[in-house]
């Protein structure tokens, strides 16, 4: 790798590095500009997060605190961030009532499905206020 090492170069792997694939529509249909900072980090997270799972394209839950130590990113990162995605449909927000435990009480989650094949269309011309 480009370590400054002096070692000879070798590409990326997903067993030795950390890596996740963009979707190319982020610069060719131009969310790169129309997303903000906190929506990218958090479609990032959610790409990474949903690989990582095994669960493309299916709905995803994660802790506050897993998005804090995993990814470094604050509840208001988070909050701005997932807001934008849904106002752009770029994911689909549910809130599920999931028992902790057989017997345990009821959890209230809210679980986001990203909806990739939405990049391909393009941001909409108008503002987010006239989404």
């Amino acid at each position: 790798l480009e370590s400054g090492s002096g070692a000879v170069y070798s590409l990326p792997t997903k067993e030795t590095d950390l890596w996740i694939k963009v979707p190319t529509a982020m610069w060719t249909k131009g969310w790169i500009s129309a997303l903000s900072g906190s929506a990218i980090a958090i479609l990032l997270l959610l790409i990474d997060h949903a690989e990582s799972l095994g669960k493309v394209g299916k709905a995803v839950w994660i802790s506050p605190s897993q998005a804090k130590d995993d990814y470094a990113l604050s509840s208001d990162t988070w909050t701005r961030g997932i807001r934008e995605l849904e106002r752009y449909r770029l994911v689909r927000s549910e809130i599920v009532y999931e028992r902790a435990a057989a017997w345990g009480h009821l959890l209230r989650r809210k679980k986001v499905t990203l909806r990739m094949s939405r990049l391909n269309a393009g941001p909409p011309s108008t503002t987010l206020d006239g989404i």
